[in-house]
């Protein structure tokens, strides 16, 4: 709940868990869980990729999602049955935007727009078209305008007028994802060489007034993925494979999480680097899918330090929303789109290696839960000692064993240890409340 995910499998300075994917903290406050359970939907329907999802205005009963091979669908929230609104040619998903009561959508080559969202049979129509036939075309409604990266400058749109090239960046640069910070216009752009790597990045801060842009920022390492609001203040956050950074109009680019390429850490660089249409927030914090997971960045509990967590598993995870009720609705690579409001997946926790400081005889568990067994659910609980890699303890608690009626369990535990982690897996959706680990000191000449 005050430290989340730590920096190696060896040490809790930071955190005392090493890992924890599919844990939700959130749910129930105070408590460890699996988050909830995908359920696919709209699977004779959806044939693509989704990259963007965008909410409705006027009932709010629907969300829309554009996908990558320019399939527009419409998601009725209160049935979960998806329809195929239009196939935008030449398309590939490109940029996806509510605007004063319309949503906009930018094909390779064209801003298109549809109206009468809600009806029947919503209209199409282009609006406005690109200088540059390109991938990237990020959508952003700020002051009353649609603003459309357009390679290497800035286009937007009133309601009534297109305009191109109202903000000229250096031409080695593309625009590949646009936010705003309450006051300025806030762009991400990289440097692509012939082959198309990414190999440099700036960030960009235009009042909307100006000739020509009023901050600008270099992100020096990474590949730059896509930026968003951080929540507080002016505050922006970037993410670049290399880690998570925290910037403003007023302070350049300062790196919050670094990253390793070690095994024993944490994190890669594959968790911080999610597609634009990857970022959002949901209950209070910053959340992004990457590398198969959804994480979130900010407080389980109100009085608490803000922390990362992984309460979300998915693989091939390309994009998601939350909606009003805190639903997460998220597509896949694989064409799929899935749900996810209800159920628990069966999901580990791992601490790091645990210093006491000196030898103990470790000889005996406390297992807490909120309620008791099911048939269907169990808990495991391993202890390893210095042998990170070892479980010496490894004990399954389950009704069959213990009975549907009580919270809590024990189990003696013989090995000794300077050092303890513990792997907690919960399965059949059991809700976890503490683990007590009891112990005897020992001489410190003892050799571990």
């Amino acid at each position: 709940m005050k430290m989340g995910i730590s920096t190696s499998k060896y040490t809790t300075a930071s955190g005392l868990f090493w890992r924890a994917a599919g844990i939700d903290p959130f749910i129930i406050p105070g408590t460890l869980m699996g988050g909830y359970n995908p359920s696919q939907i709209g699977a004779a329907v959806v044939t693509e990729t989704i990259k963007y999802f965008l909410p409705t205005t006027g009932s709010g009963k629907y969300i829309f999602g554009y996908g990558d091979g320019g399939d527009i669908y419409r998601i009725d929230i209160s049935t979960d049955a998806v329809e195929l609104l239009t196939t935008v040619a030449s398309s590939v998903g490109n940029g996806f935007e509510l605007f004063k009561g319309k949503i906009y959508y930018a094909s390779n080559a064209s801003l298109g727009e549809m109206s009468g969202i809600e009806d029947a049979t919503p209209t199409f129509s282009t609006v406005g078209s690109f200088t540059n036939s390109i991938s990237d075309h990020p959508l952003h409604a700020f002051a009353e305008k649609l603003y459309c990266g357009d390679g290497d400058h800035l286009d937007s749109y009133d309601g009534s007028t297109f305009s191109d090239n109202v903000l000229d960046l250096p031409s080695d640069y593309t625009i590949i994802d646009i936010d705003d910070d309450g006051y300025y216009i806030v762009i991400a752009a990289v440097k692509k060489t012939g082959g198309l790597t990414r190999t440099t990045n700036k960030l960009f801060f235009w009042d909307g007034t100006s000739s020509s842009w009023n901050v600008e920022w270099d992100l020096p390492e990474g590949e730059l993925t896509g930026i968003s609001k951080a929540g507080r203040g002016n505050l922006m956050v970037a993410f670049a494979g290399s880690g998570m950074y925290f910037f403003s109009v007023a302070s350049a680019p300062e790196i919050f999480v670094d990253v390793s390429s070690n095994s024993n850490a944490p994190f890669t660089e594959a968790d911080f680097q999610p597609f634009s249409g990857a970022l959002h927030f949901w209950r209070g914090n910053i959340a992004w899918a990457s590398n198969g997971k959804i994480f979130a960045y900010g407080r389980v509990l109100f009085n608490a330090p803000k922390i990362i967590t992984t309460p979300i598993s998915l693989s091939n995870i390309k994009s998601f929303h939350v909606d009003a009720f805190n639903r997460i609705y998220a597509s896949t690579t694989d064409n799929k789109l899935y749900k996810l409001a209800s159920g628990n997946v069966d999901a580990s926790f791992e601490t790091g290696l645990i210093d006491l400081k000196r030898p103990y005889s470790i000889t005996r568990v406390k297992l807490f839960l909120v309620d008791p067994l099911s048939a269907t659910s169990s808990v495991q609980v391993q202890l390893t000692n210095e042998d990170v890699g070892t479980a010496v303890f490894d004990k399954t608690f389950d009704s069959a064993t213990y009975g549907t009626t009580k919270r809590s369990f024990w189990a003696d535990v013989q090995m000794e240890a300077k050092g303890l982690r513990a792997i907690v897996t919960l399965n059949g959706g059991a809700i976890f409340k503490k683990l007590e680990i009891y112990g005897i000191p020992i001489s410190n000449e003892t050799t571990i």
